[in-house]
């Protein structure tokens, strides 16, 4: 009898350890499960994060904080994400933001914060970018600079001025072949005779065959007929102490540039523009074409005329949320224009906010594609110019203002996240 009662006993008591080691089981399952839960919702509030800093301006960041937070409520629970500046942009290449997220869903939260780095298109030629440039006339180019792997003709006091407010140095004109103040057809020649540059004796009124590598009038301009200028009244240059750029790969290593956008480059301008219905193989599509001041504020337009002829005229865009007013607000908003396989050129009388890069047919240079053409009236573009042969002669304007550097279109720079974190609360 004894016997049984405690066999009884025993199997009472395993009876009981298992029931409890089934309750503390499917307890520890719930955790697990509450965890990975508000892991997904962390992890959901980083990639909200990653994508803001993708598809807005960078410019409404700088002094972002936890105050800034924003709660997102999901049919699984919420998250609550911020973007905390680490090295913003302007000021710092690349610019780091660390997205804050944290997951909740009832008594459960988890933390987790990721860093972003955003670095521009590499080798984007932010600045008035030609094989060949053309100055000229009453207009002007305003606190950004020239480069060209070929003839900037043209050049007069005044006809580039300000700070070039990419790099922070003075504006001037940059060349690889020369700068000339003699006027040129943009497209021929491809090169400025030597004896034109401004750095060549003639053009200082003194022996034709020296080379004088400080021009006073231009004192931050480069090109192949320049020279150290330590010890002259140029002396303490911002770009290594010289007037002198001797070959395209000098011009590229010291500013930064390459000739134009890369393959892969327009590639994703093109994709970003079909995501928003902003891609056309027309030279004027016409209002019908959703754009012209339609959402969202940071549009790519992509004409895509490699299989057609045509030129197109930014004055279609006159009317459109880009337009500048003149109202010394800075809105977060941006606009990339890409023309393919075509040339574009700015009449009228407004001021557009925009980045524009012409793209030759084929990709070859030296055709009438890919050129920017001389246009009529006031017209301002408040933005960065890249093309074949660029024809800046007439009454326009090209310039740059802090907003601008701000506001440079997200579609322009290249996303790293690193540094993942996670933290439990």
């Amino acid at each position: 009898m004894i016997t049984v009662i405690l066999a009884l006993a025993v199997v009472a008591t395993i009876g009981t350890v298992g029931a409890t080691l089934a309750v503390r089981s499917t307890q520890s399952s719930g955790l697990v499960q509450l965890s990975g839960q508000v892991t997904d919702l962390s992890n959901a509030g980083l990639a909200q994060g990653v994508s803001y800093l993708q598809t807005n301006s960078l410019a409404t960041l700088a002094a972002t904080s936890e105050a800034a937070a924003e709660t997102v409520t999901t049919a699984e629970g919420s998250y609550v994400f911020w973007v905390e500046p680490i090295a913003p942009w302007p000021d710092n290449t690349p610019a780091v933001y660390r997205v804050h997220s944290t997951g909740l869903q009832g008594t459960g939260a988890r933390e987790a914060t990721v860093d972003v780095s955003l670095t521009p298109f590499e080798g984007v030629p932010f600045g008035v970018f030609g094989r060949n440039v053309a100055l000229g006339g009453s207009s002007v180019v305003v606190d950004q600079s020239v480069f060209s792997t070929g003839c900037i003709g043209g050049r007069a006091p005044g006809s580039i001025t300000g700070t070039d407010l990419y790099r922070g140095i003075p504006a001037a004109a940059h060349s690889s072949n020369h700068v000339s103040e003699t006027n040129q057809q943009p497209s021929a020649p491809v090169d400025c005779p030597r004896d034109e540059s401004i750095h060549n004796g003639a053009a200082q009124q003194t022996d034709p065959f020296v080379s004088l590598p400080c021009n006073p009038l231009y004192q931050y301009d480069h090109d192949n007929a320049g020279g150290p200028v330590g010890g002259t009244p140029c002396d303490g240059l911002p770009v290594e102490n010289t007037s002198l750029i001797q070959d395209k790969a000098d011009l590229r290593r010291m500013f930064g540039l390459s000739e134009g956008l890369t393959a892969e480059q327009v590639e994703a301008l093109e994709e970003a523009a079909r995501s928003q219905g902003n891609y056309t193989t027309s030279a004027s599509p016409g209002i019908g074409w959703y754009g012209f001041g339609a959402d969202p504020a940071h549009s790519v337009y992509f004409y895509d005329l490699e299989a057609s002829d045509g030129r197109v005229d930014l004055k279609d865009f006159a009317g459109s949320r880009w337009v500048d007013t003149g109202s010394g607000t800075c809105d977060d908003e941006s606009l990339v224009i890409v023309i393919k396989g075509a040339s574009g050129r700015f009449n009228g009388n407004i001021d557009l906010r925009a980045s524009v890069f012409l793209i030759p047919k084929g990709g070859t240079a030296g055709g009438d594609e890919g050129d920017w053409d001389k246009g009529n009236g006031t017209a301002g573009l408040i933005g960065n110019l890249s093309g074949d042969d660029v024809d800046l002669r007439g009454n326009g304007e090209v310039r740059l203002d802090e907003c601008a550097v701000a506001t440079v279109s997200p579609a322009l720079f290249v996303t790293r996240t690193e540094n993942y974190r996670e933290l439990d609360n």
